[in-house]
């Protein structure tokens, strides 16, 4: 069986969290870019905030690519082998591509 991949892009309060949770109900299995970025903000201990966010991301971006968020979650993803898949927290093109 073939993957199914969605990816959501938008602005805070747009309503991907409700459409994650539709997926979810559906079988699909959620992941987010944030996630690797607030585990990598937890291993440099520091706390997990707006600002912290955004500066950790900026840093990894320039560092080790436009897409590495995605390719950390990309490796998660892989380890967990779903069929049906849902990822939010997409940010530039890099990471769709």
């Amino acid at each position: 069986m073939a993957k199914i991949v969605i990816g959501l892009v938008g602005p805070i309060a747009s309503g991907k969290g409700t459409v994650i949770d539709l997926l979810k109900k559906k079988g699909y299995r959620a992941y987010s870019t944030s996630d690797v970025l607030k585990e990598e903000i937890a291993a440099r201990g520091l706390e997990v905030t707006r600002a912290t966010c955004s500066a950790v991301s900026n840093e990894l971006r320039e560092k080790l690519g436009a897409d590495i968020l995605a390719v950390r979650t990309a490796k998660v993803i892989e380890r967990d082998n779903p069929d049906f898949i849902v990822i939010d927290a997409i940010r530039n093109p890099a990471e769709i591509n």
